[in-house]
């Protein structure tokens, strides 16, 4: 519930499995990200319910390992 302006917001849409809510600890679709807003559309984002991005990514790629090394070079 902490309005940051340094991070990217994700607007929650619809769950992906009916029965395990975002509440609960299910996902669901995104319907809209807002990257860094000032604080006024934060204080509203947070109201409407919207959650930070959190920039973790999962990678199943075959190639993450090369790519995984290419970032860190």
């Amino acid at each position: 519930n902490v309005k940051e302006t340094g991070f990217g917001y994700l607007v929650p849409g619809l769950p992906l499995r009916s029965d395990l809510p975002l509440a609960d600890g299910g996902a669901c679709h995104v319907v809209a990200f807002e990257e860094k807003p000032a604080r006024p559309r934060a204080e509203a984002l947070v109201r409407e319910g919207a959650l930070w991005n959190s920039g973790i990514f999962i990678k199943t790629h075959p190639n993450s390992d090369q790519v995984s090394a290419t970032v860190q070079s």
